[in-house]
């Protein structure tokens, strides 16, 4: 998907090249283009441009920058999609010392965000073993990113940091109880494995009401959202993305989307969350058992989508439920 700008390629028109080529033009018109490459297209539609001349920002001299345009339109996408919602997070984040990607130009008036692109590849292509070694810098960059502290619950406002929700138990029932409950009405999940969960629910309902420390949670934590680039004879984390997931609430979160999204393998793998509790620093046994249920939530609204994709979906995350199951409550030697 890439566009020469400077020759008479022609350009696939499933990507809006002229949009970016006239945001550039209008917004930043010193800034030379070389080429486009539309990268992706999620939350955001996603292109990367690399630039003819660097630009200095942040100490760093960057010649190559990814601009995100929300997908769907402001009256549609919950506020943290907001161009400058995801630049708020990573202005937070770069304050922490977390490798983000630095800011250059943000408008939600025109719907777009321009900031360095990240150095490297996904962790997801990188030999298992390598990965592994990358768990602990991975936990220290978590730690850090948990320092930055919100408030309210659930889902950004249109005040970056601030929740629409009035305890973090309001927004669990919202995202894991509602869809465990369509889940059970629609004969996917039988009485019984419904009502093992929904006891697990129970257990920390007391703790979600009360929570009170609520903090940054980015929400999408895996390795697709890690980047590693390779330096010499070492590998190493260069950066983290992806800030359109976040919301405010119990940092532990982070933990439970990566126990479910850190491996490659079907089935979670604690040994994963031990490698980055190794950076992190330790979990009480009340914050592995939170950690577990966070997965288990994370599992549910990953199964809970249209009824073609929970199809394809019921297998997988029906046995992921079941390690989960099985795990809780067990004592770890």
């Amino acid at each position: 998907m890439l566009l020469q700008l400077d020759t008479d390629t022609e350009v696939n028109r499933d990507h809006d090249f002229d949009r970016v080529r006239a945001t550039f033009s209008v917004h930043w018109p010193e800034a030379k283009l070389a080429d486009i490459n539309h990268i992706g297209s999620c939350d955001n539609d996603i292109y990367l441009v690399s630039l003819v001349d660097p630009v200095v920002a942040s100490t760093k001299n960057i010649s190559r920058v990814a601009i995100r345009y929300p997908v769907l339109s402001i009256s549609e996408r919950p506020h943290q999609h907001n161009s400058e919602h995801q630049a708020w997070v990573s202005r937070q984040w770069e304050k922490c010392g977390v490798p983000v990607p630095v800011v250059l130009k943000v408008s939600n008036e025109h719907d777009f965000l321009i900031e360095e692109a990240i150095d490297g590849k996904e962790l997801a292509l990188f030999p298992n073993e390598v990965v592994n070694k990358l768990w602990p810098k991975v936990g220290e960059y978590l730690k850090d990113m948990h320092q930055v502290k919100t408030s309210l619950f659930g889902h950004f406002s249109s005040s970056p940091g601030v929740g629409t929700k009035n305890t973090w138990l309001d927004f669990i029932d919202e995202l894991f109880l509602a869809r465990l409950n369509v889940i059970h009405t629609e004969g996917v999940w039988q009485d019984d494995f419904y009502n093992r969960i929904l006891s697990v629910y129970n257990k920390h309902k007391n703790y979600l009401l009360n929570f009170s420390d609520p903090g940054l949670i980015h929400g999408d934590i895996n390795q697709t959202n890690v980047f590693a680039v390779e330096d010499g004879a070492e590998v190493r984390v260069s950066g983290i993305i992806d800030f359109s997931d976040c919301i405010s609430g119990d940092q532990l979160y982070d933990l439970g989307g990566l126990l479910i999204e850190a491996s490659v393998k079907e089935d979670p793998q604690w040994e994963n969350i031990e490698m980055v509790l190794k950076g992190y620093g330790p979990l009480t046994p009340h914050q592995e058992e939170l950690v577990k249920f966070y997965a288990l939530v994370v599992t549910v609204y990953y199964l809970c989508e249209d009824m073609e994709v929970r199809k394809k979906r019921i297998p997988k995350y029906t046995r992921k439920a079941e390690v989960l199951l099985s795990w809780m409550n067990r004592v770890r030697t």
